[in-house]
């Protein structure tokens, strides 16, 4: 065992017992070293990413590209991170170096990427592509996800719910894939199989607050406010208050007839967004009612 080999192995001990930063300062002095540098920058980019130091594991991505730009394992290792923090744009940049023909699933990130970016029909080629070229690929279910959303953003709800059905009928545990196929069969006024998915949705992850604004929308679409009401109070207890949340409340609170709630509601929103247009107008139907 070299001495460097002897280094990396004392940096992975302190690693394991959380030390990190006797770790940090280990790893870094092995940057520089050929051999052992790609697996200390890879150990470093983990910790700052469990610190949530975001600039520090750029600058280690960054340090270790500027000398091995062509090491597309770790471009598509930063493309991933940059994507779970929502820098579309760097991530778009990053993948532009990346082949296709080297890294198949390029195709899929670049998908997602233009897809968060709002360029819903450069998106829905990639994520063809990918499903083209990779027909057994453990990420499919995500492919199909990703251009169910993308046709649902269209309003081409034939083709979202073709995607959708194919992302469950190979994954049938993920939370967003019933999530979408609501608001599909929302959007097509099919709202006892909406609320049949939301509901699935839900099981699945309890906490999440889309999932809780469709169920109350779907329940109150279906005219039932009063479990739409229930709904959306119960999430408040369990979460932040949210403004879409909050605006949705309020006009369920309005259609009972509430309307002192109704403007509670909408009142707590604006205290948290002056310039929130749903609230303002809810605000002044209330008020025109009441005057």
């Amino acid at each position: 065992m070299t001495e460097f080999e002897s280094k990396f192995e004392k940096a992975e001990e302190f690693f394991n017992e959380k030390k990190y930063l006797h770790a940090i300062q280990i790893y870094q002095s092995l940057l520089n070293v050929k051999h052992i540098k790609r697996k200390a920058a890879v150990k470093l980019i983990e910790i700052y990413d469990i610190q949530n130091q975001f600039e520090s594991a750029v600058n280690v991505f960054k340090r270790y590209l500027s000398e091995e730009d062509t090491d597309e394992d770790m471009l598509t290792y930063y493309a991933q991170f940059l994507i779970r923090y929502g820098k579309y744009p760097e991530a778009h940049d990053v993948l532009s170096a990346i082949s296709n023909d080297n890294r198949p699933e390029k195709n899929l990130f670049m998908g997602i990427v233009n897809y968060y970016l709002k360029d819903y029909e450069i998106a829905l080629i990639n994520f063809a592509d990918y499903i083209k070229r990779n027909p057994k690929s453990e990420l499919l279910p995500e492919a199909h996800l990703f251009s169910a959303k993308c046709y649902a953003k269209n309003l081409e709800l034939d083709s979202a719910l073709k995607h959708a059905k194919e992302s469950e009928k190979i994954y049938n545990h993920n939370y967003e894939v019933y999530l979408i196929l609501a608001i599909i069969y929302f959007a097509k006024e099919m709202y006892y199989h909406a609320l049949d998915n939301i509901q699935k949705s839900i099981k699945l992850n309890p906490s999440d607050i889309k999932s809780i604004l469709w169920s109350g929308r779907i329940f109150n679409k279906m005219g039932e406010p009063e479990q739409a009401k229930k709904i959306m109070n119960h999430a408040i207890g369990r979460i932040d208050e949210d403004t879409e949340l909050l605006n949705l409340l309020g006009m369920i609170y309005f259609e009972l007839g509430d309307v002192n709630n109704a403007v509670k509601n909408f009142m707590k929103v604006l205290q948290i967004n002056p310039s929130d247009e749903e609230a303002k107008e809810g605000l002044l139907i209330c008020n025109s009612i009441k005057n």
